[in-house]
């Protein structure tokens, strides 16, 4: 087809036309790909692109829209993370608050971005945070961070290896939170399954670059019998969220 016989304006839409819809194809593969090829993760990954663009074009301030005007939230509107976005951690803040979750587990504190989100929810719940950090000085920047955001009553910091604090540290989880930029998810997932309340769930950051750390979490939790997972696309890399079923049964 001869497009120089279209008028410049629609050859023009045409071409911007062409490109989004190859964009779009492109980030819809990738997100398939990244959580396990499959016509249903294909489909996931379509309908998961306008609201990503919807997400990128987003006012941070919607983030933050109904929270109360306290030290906490003006510590959160630094947005002083380098995963969890303000996006991330509302709609993690929502899901704590929605189900009433009151025991949080917080693997990989970094600088407390998340946990502060998780406190301010367990205000409102009633509940307690532990976030374990295996880098002192990263920990004690949480700590600074969750002193200033006044939240030193309902979120305790530890510094310690995961895999040595998780099986030290007694009682049951409602939520558990993943995010520690490499391997080590899938043993972590065997020490706090057994431990996640039915009902609770495990949430891991990044779960579209789990693939590629060598480690078969994203494959081992999606194929338990006990829990259901969905992967929610984010601009931060995704957020695999795994309730455990409220019964035994499949």
């Amino acid at each position: 087809m001869d497009l120089t016989a279209f008028p410049k304006a629609l050859r023009i839409t045409a071409v911007l036309a062409a490109l989004v819809l190859l964009a779009w194809a492109g980030v819809a593969l990738a997100m398939a790909l990244c959580s396990g090829f499959s016509q249903a993760s294909l489909l996931a990954g379509v309908k998961a692109v306008p609201k990503l663009a919807a997400d990128l074009f987003a006012p941070k301030e919607n983030s933050f829209r109904g929270l109360p005007n306290i030290a906490a939230t003006s510590v959160l509107r630094r947005g002083f993370g380098h995963g969890v976005s303000a996006s991330d951690g509302r709609m993690l803040y929502d899901l704590l608050v929605k189900r009433g979750y009151r025991r949080v587990l917080d693997v990989g504190t970094a600088r407390g971005y998340a946990a502060l989100w998780f406190g301010m929810a367990m205000r409102e719940t009633g509940g307690k945070v532990i976030t374990i950090e295996i880098d002192p000085a990263v920990a004690q920047r949480a700590r600074e961070n969750i002193r200033q955001a006044g939240l030193e009553n309902v979120i305790e910091s530890r510094i310690n290896d995961a895999l040595i604090e998780v099986p030290a540290t007694r009682g049951d989880f409602d939520f558990v939170f993943l995010d520690l930029g490499g391997p080590h998810h899938r043993e972590l997932l065997d020490l706090l399954s057994p431990r996640l309340t039915r009902g609770g769930a495990i949430v891991s950051h990044n779960a579209y670059l789990l693939r590629f750390t060598g480690d078969d979490y994203l494959a081992t939790v999606c194929n338990k019998a006990d829990m259901e997972t969905r992967i929610l696309p984010t601009l931060s890399g995704g957020i695999a969220v795994s309730v455990k079923r409220s019964s035994s049964a499949p």
